[in-house]
């Protein structure tokens, strides 16, 4: 009970100096420097590090699990316990959690975290939460984001390149008033454009940004692959909300 009054009045701490902000950092796959990505140790860097949020990967096992993963296996970031022998090679999708936890761990030597693993820990946390499918999601992914962000909504990011998946959560918003005030964040590596969304969130292109940002105005904006203090500077410039960098320290450093 006690930790509940002290998550509150940082919550609404958060959010008004959140309305007041123009560009927020945010880690991306957790905090990369010297920590595994979408690792809940990298998470945990990202927030003690001061991070405006963090963003990370879900995919979901054969038996629709939502695990903490990039990839469509498990070959790059994870590896074989102790006399164990860990699928690294076959398709997530493909596998049971089950198998999953019992002969897999990270490569840093955690656990390969469950969604709900690291909701528990962090999502009380006043931080925005950029989540990134990248298969569709189960029942039960929908049902834990909903559970554990109830109270605020306004903190979550559902982000995707699929075309499904928006349409997915544009019935869910018509549907359940939680979902209604969660905002569907479009992915594209290109300076994409839609009506049909939220907000945009571009991979930082070369050239062309103010006029994507001029012609998509009433979105809410992010951009991704972000490296230098010069992209960053000019992110803030043009009011882009969400900047998701590999260096959560260098774009808080640099932003005013």
């Amino acid at each position: 009970m006690k930790t509940l009054f002290l998550v509150i009045p940082l919550l609404y701490i958060f959010i008004s100096k959140a309305f007041s902000y123009e560009s927020f950092c945010i880690s991306h796959r957790g905090n990369g420097g010297g920590h595994l990505e979408n690792s809940l140790s990298a998470l945990k860097s990202a927030i003690d590090l001061g991070s405006h949020g963090v963003e990370f990967d879900i995919v979901h096992t054969i038996d629709r699990e939502p695990i903490l993963m990039h990839d469509s296996t498990l070959w790059r970031t994870a590896r074989s316990k102790k006399g164990k022998k860990c699928p690294r090679q076959t398709k997530v999708k493909n596998i049971f959690l089950k198998k999953i936890k019992s002969n897999c761990k990270l490569k840093n030597g955690d656990e390969v975290p469950h969604l709900e693993d690291a909701l528990i820990k962090f999502s009380n946390e006043p931080k925005f939460f950029l989540i990134e499918l990248k298969d569709f999601p189960s029942t039960k992914t929908i049902r834990l984001l909903k559970e554990y962000f109830n109270s605020h909504p306004h903190f979550l990011r559902v982000i995707s390149f699929k075309k499904s998946i928006q349409n997915y959560f544009s019935v869910l918003k018509k549907q359940d008033p939680f979902w209604a005030e969660v905002k569907f964040l479009k992915l594209s590596i290109s300076k994409a454009s839609s009506d049909e969304v939220d907000g945009l969130n571009i991979r930082f292109p070369r050239i062309g940004l103010n006029k994507w940002v001029q012609k998509n105005k009433n979105k809410e904006l992010g951009v991704w692959n972000v490296f230098s203090a010069k992209q960053i500077q000019r992110a803030h410039q043009l009011k882009i909300k969400f900047i998701t960098t590999d260096d959560p320290l260098l774009c808080l450093e640099t932003l005013p």
